[in-house]
């Protein structure tokens, strides 16, 4: 907020699904979860379950493969740190969004409902 008590406001790149699918290699590794876009491509060597894993979503989304617990387990913390790669959000075009949003956008990626 300003000293005006105006709210800042910036703009938020907003990417479709076909953005995403371009980005689905080892050099250049995006995905999408809950209508956020990440790029994750740092954070692969990282992965504890193996970049092999994360590949295997790459350029989609991995809602479902997060919340299967069959198939993975994830910390809070796991979560947390996810909230560092977003570059953006799930649809079309341009938006401006406050930075309100955006922080409660990164605090609420990790609940599980």
């Amino acid at each position: 907020m300003s000293e005006f008590g105006i709210k800042s406001r910036r703009q938020q790149r907003i990417y479709t699904k076909e953005d995403v699918a371009q980005h689905k290699s080892e050099k250049d590794c995006w995905i999408t979860y809950k209508g956020v876009v990440y790029n994750v491509t740092a954070f692969l060597a990282d992965h504890p379950g193996g970049e092999e894993y994360v590949l295997r979503h790459a350029g989609g989304d991995v809602e479902a493969a997060m919340a299967d617990p069959a198939d993975n387990v994830h910390s809070d913390s796991a979560y947390e740190m996810l909230a560092e790669y977003a570059v953006g959000k799930l649809g079309s075009g341009f938006t401006t969004v406050d930075d309100s949003e955006l922080h409660s956008l990164t605090v609420n990626i990790g609940r599980r409902d």
